[in-house]
């Protein structure tokens, strides 16, 4: 672990401070004798990316949360929680589960819920007791390999064979939701900032629902019935898809598609991060690309991750970008400004 270059690094910024102030007077008196300033352009603070030590080391790590409770890592050993902003990590114990976890989410109220194989499905973490609690009425005998959360006690899952579930009471109760759907294989689920949720299927293309799952409609993605593999989303209500055919962007909230022009090369894309109504984070099977004009261009960014495949992307409010890797979790800093 890096520990003495983050302890470090609040001196660092008032270093900068500092610095920033002398040159702010300095442009001031140059431009006072009419001479224009050179325009700095934002830059990378720690262009490279780093490795997070063996904590959760250096194994595939699949998925990544932040939520009320702290970070959160889904390793292939195991499951990890950081509290301090990624700086340490704890492994959590999964005793009490029957198979490994499959995917992760953390609900309103900060806590974590872990899907698994049949026939149990679905646990909660209970951080005080450090034990799981089974909620899976509705969900006995089946896999849950996807979740995605709502307003309040909102939860949706999705099955590999039995399509979407809701539960209305935070989990306690689950009913499926499948009509529309021609396929009980979920890949993705996905719900936006303005309600719309999204499924996402192997071989029949991208689904979605602005009624909470009663109804689904198909999205004309323009890739054909290709397996959607990440989905994201911002607050200005543009929507980013990759499929096994590339990457799609939607300018209407996912309803009508076109295709984004990222750099070539044989690449697939793992996972998508967006960061407000500019700033976009591809994740492939050959490390990161960063686009900061909805898509149209994009930025290679994969300095400290050549060749390694990244699965899943993560933000903290510091501008820290934290990778899962199939070779550990990574760190970088962002620009300050996009």
């Amino acid at each position: 672990m890096h520990h003495s270059r983050y302890k470090l690094e609040s001196a660092a910024i008032g270093v900068a401070a500092l610095c920033s102030l002398l040159a702010f007077l300095a442009a001031s008196c140059v431009n006072d004798y009419g001479v224009t300033p050179e325009t700095k352009h934002a830059r990378f603070v720690e262009p490279d990316w780093l490795p997070l030590g063996r904590e959760p080391g250096v194994v595939t790590v699949s998925n990544l949360v932040s939520g009320p409770s702290g970070l959160w890592a889904l390793a292939q050993d195991g499951l990890y929680r950081s509290t301090d902003g990624g700086d340490t990590w704890q492994e959590i114990s999964t005793t009490g589960l029957p198979s490994a976890i499959l995917s992760i989410a953390s609900d309103s109220s900060g806590l974590l819920l872990a899907g698994i194989s049949a026939p149990t499905a679905l646990w909660e973490y209970v951080p005080p007791q450090d034990s799981w609690q089974l909620i899976n009425k509705g969900l006995e005998f089946l896999t849950v390999n996807q979740i995605a959360t709502g307003p309040g006690t909102l939860l949706f899952v999705g099955t590999p064979g039995w399509g979407v579930f809701r539960s209305l009471d935070g989990g306690a109760n689950w009913d499926p939701i499948n009509s529309g759907l021609p396929t009980g294989e979920v890949v993705l689920l996905h719900r936006n900032s303005a309600g719309r949720l999204f499924m996402g299927t192997p071989s029949s293309g991208l689904y979605f629902s602005d009624n909470s799952g009663a109804s689904w409609t198909a999205a004309q993605t323009g890739s054909g019935n290709n397996r959607i593999l990440c989905i994201a989303g911002n607050s200005s209500g543009m929507v980013f898809v990759g499929t096994a055919a590339g990457l799609f962007r939607s300018t209407d909230g996912g309803s009508l598609w076109v295709q984004a022009s990222p750099p070539s090369g044989e690449r697939e894309y793992r996972t998508l991060l967006s960061l407000g109504p500019g700033e976009l984070f591809a994740g492939t099977t050959r490390g990161v690309l960063r686009s900061t004009d909805e898509g149209i261009t994009w930025e290679d960014m994969s300095e400290g991750l050549v060749g390694i495949q990244v699965n899943t992307l993560m933000i903290i409010p510091s501008r820290h970008l934290y990778a899962g890797t199939a070779q550990g979790l990574f760190i970088t800093r962002l620009p300050i400004e996009p």
